[in-house]
């Protein structure tokens, strides 16, 4: 695919010399314009331009950019992994119906989300570390939409305060760390009145708002319902069946969309227009359902939806990030039109090239942290057969079983190079136990995986951890097992100890199925074999006779 990721940003350098990215403004765009050397260079600046220069139809992006400003996601899978966090699902979310809950909404695919998860897991490090009473977590609105704040969520990220299982607060205006936490202070100090009274008036308001949301819609329904038909019925839809028949013939604009996004819905009648414009001939005006094809080439370039696509020869060329407007739509359309295909693949050579520089320093900085992991996990207390009792005596103590050769165990190190940084367990000894070292009496009762975490209090298995190996999870199981009492201490090792009773029985159960199944097979074989022997003895006297 003759395309990177970098036809998607402008890239700069501040004065320390490292990469940083700016949107650029219109004016800006004429001032690059003046005195270009040559015409396709000037088209080159026209394109990269067309494509980083981005105006929010929502018109909330400005807000945002000022709460993670200077917050740029270190990881491109926009994973949180801030020791405080808790991931939520509509499965667990009743489980935090005790105390308050500050709870993120957010998607893998949103732009904005993947921006804020860093800020997030400030925040709710600052809170513990202020000693403010609330769990702070993430829910992935994508895949759960069956919660209780799910039908106020349009548009992402979102962020509620629970309390007992009902919302408390909507946070809308705050836009910095200090005001959330403010915010997040004021109603973590209320008194059990003051809030009865506001979880009443944060409904009233939610309701108002979605009240007023659905008669807007229905209002849009009206205006846009035969623009949506049309749409459906006169804009061709590209899936994995006609994509590479399609896009290999022609030039392809195709809008990416979602049938519950808010926003593709009211570019759809630009879209529409867009596809019976006579100013743009000769181009495949289409449409893509990311519900349906998710798997088009080009789908991992998508920072949200709606987005909008230039491909040729069935390869993307292009990402198109300006207003969402008809007319920039067809300036963008027509300049990358206007180009061979020679043109744009000289075009894009030279931000592949920047982006495989960019590559290089990326793996020769994975390099250095891989070392760095090694050296920090190294550093964490090893135990072994010999001094396992006479480290753990006396102590209680959270224990990694790994093996260097597994996958998931690699995966671990991180999370446990972290959990041994956390100032709020010193309480609590974080060791680790590798495979090799564990050909010992407790290997065959505990350890049926890699990794497993085992809670030992005074050279005692007490413990087998059974939740989510990630950190936020493991971090909250850490904290209860230091408050944990002798009696609850011996009542776990007990629970332990029958649940381990419980396998072996379960073990020796199915030994049992498996040795009558293979006696079984080994009897069919046998019968099969001597039915074999006798036709061939009865075809031998046959034959002889």
């Amino acid at each position: 695919m003759p395309v990177s990721k970098c036809l998607r940003r402008c890239r700069y350098e501040d004065k320390s010399g490292n990469l940083r990215r700016d949107s650029v403004s219109g004016s800006s765009r004429r001032m690059a314009m003046i005195n270009l050397p040559c015409v396709s260079t000037r088209a080159f600046i026209l394109l990269i331009l067309y494509m980083v220069s981005f105006t929010d139809a929502s018109g909330g992006e400005e807000n945002w950019r000022k709460l993670y400003k200077n917050q740029e996601a270190d990881d491109e899978d926009g994973q949180c992994h801030g020791p405080k966090i808790v991931h939520v699902t509509d499965a667990t979310f009743q489980n935090f119906d005790d105390g308050y809950l500050l709870l993120l909404y957010y998607s893998d695919w949103s732009g904005n989300s993947k921006k804020i998860l860093p800020f997030w897991a400030t925040l709710a490090q600052e809170l513990d570390e202020a000693g403010v009473a609330i769990t702070v977590g993430l829910i992935d609105s994508t895949q759960n939409r069956q919660n209780l704040a799910s039908r106020y969520v349009h548009t992402l990220p979102q962020i509620f305060i629970f309390h007992g299982g009902q919302i408390v607060a909507h946070l809308v205006n705050e836009r910095t760390l200090d005001d959330l936490k403010a915010a997040v202070v004021t109603v973590t100090e209320l008194s059990e009145s003051d809030l009865d009274d506001r979880k009443a008036e944060v409904l009233k308001q939610l309701e108002d708002t979605e009240a007023e949301r659905s008669q807007k819609l229905q209002d849009e329904e009206m205006l846009h319902s035969l623009a949506a038909l049309k749409f459906e019925s006169q804009v061709t839809t590209l899936h994995k069946d006609n994509f590479y028949a399609l896009t290999s013939k022609t030039d392809a604009v195709v809008f990416v969309y979602t049938l519950w996004c808010e926003h593709c819905k009211v570019m759809k009648a630009d879209w529409l227009e867009l596809a019976k414009d006579p100013q743009i001939p000769g181009v495949l005006v289409a449409k893509i359902n990311l519900d349906d094809f998710s798997t088009f080439p080009g789908a991992r370039l998508l920072e949200g939806v709606p987005s909008v696509l230039f491909f040729r020869d069935a390869a993307i060329y292009g990402y198109f990030n300006g207003s969402r407007n008809l007319e920039d739509l067809r300036i963008w359309a027509n300049l990358l039109t206007s180009l061979t295909t020679e043109e744009l693949k000289e075009l894009v050579k030279e931000l592949q090239e920047e982006e495989a520089r960019n590559l290089q320093k990326a793996k020769d900085e994975l390099i250095y942290e891989q070392a760095l992991l090694k050296e920090e996990f190294d550093d964490i207390l090893e135990l072994s057969e010999d001094n396992f009792d006479g480290l753990t005596r006396g102590k209680s103590a959270l224990i990694l079983f790994y093996s260097e050769r597994g996958e998931r165990s690699q995966l671990m190190k991180p999370v446990w190079v972290s959990l041994s940084k956390q100032k709020e367990l010193t309480g609590l000894l974080i060791a680790r136990f590798p495979e090799t070292d564990y050909r010992w009496r407790h290997e065959m009762e505990y350890i049926h995986g890699y990794p497993t975490v085992l809670f030992a209090r005074n050279g005692v298995i007490i413990e087998r951890y059974e939740g989510v190996q990630q950190l936020g999870e493991l971090y909250h199981y850490a904290k209860t097992l230091l408050a944990l009492s002798t009696e609850e201490a011996r009542q776990k090792h007990a629970h332990l100890a029958r649940t381990l009773q419980r396998e072996k029985l379960m073990e020796r159960e199915r030994d049992r199925a498996r040795h009558k199944a293979e006696s079984k097979r080994r009897e069919e074989e046998t019968r099969k074999e001597r039915q074999q022997k006798r036709k061939k003895k009865a075809r031998t006297g046959t034959s002889t006779f």
